[in-house]
Formats: structure tokens, C-alpha cells, sequence
């Protein structure tokens, strides 16, 4: 055994990789402008955002998939 873990390729062939890459694959030159610069906005917001900031905003998430695992489990 080498030492050299081997990974997986499910995170490319899976239904929403897929799914993915054909939306890409469809997008004009100004819609993949438009997706790029809004990912770069986000980035750049995200570097700018205080401690407090950015304790709320993961807050938010955290209470966010909380309701979803909530909703999610009291289905089954």
C-alpha cells in the first residue's frame, strides 16, 4: 500500500455536476461574465465584512440548514 489515498470521482459525474456543466456549457459570453463578476463581488463583500458581520451572516446559515434538517426529518 503507498501511503496516497485514493479519491473519489463522484464529484464529477454526478447528476448535478452534470447538470452543471450543461448550464455552462449553454451560457453566452455575457451571462458567464455576468455569473464570474457576481462570484467576485461575493468575494471581494466577504473580505470586507467585520467579525460581527460575518458571525451573523454564518448565523443565519447555521439557523437556515437547522429548519431545513428539521423539515427534512419530520417527513420520514
Amino acid at each position: 500500500m503507498s501511503g496516497r489515498r485514493r479519491r473519489s470521482n463522484i464529484g464529477r459525474s454526478s447528476v448535478n455536476a452534470k447538470r452543471v456543466r450543461s448550464q455552462r456549457d449553454e451560457e453566452s459570453s455575457t451571462e458567464r461574465e455576468a455569473r464570474l463578476t457576481g462570484i467576485e463581488i461575493g468575494i471581494r463583500f466577504r473580505d470586507r465584512e467585520s467579525s460581527v458581520e460575518r458571525e451573523a451572516r454564518l448565523s443565519q446559515l447555521r439557523d437556515r440548514y437547522r429548519a431545513d434538517r428539521e423539515r427534512i426529518f419530520s417527513r420520514a
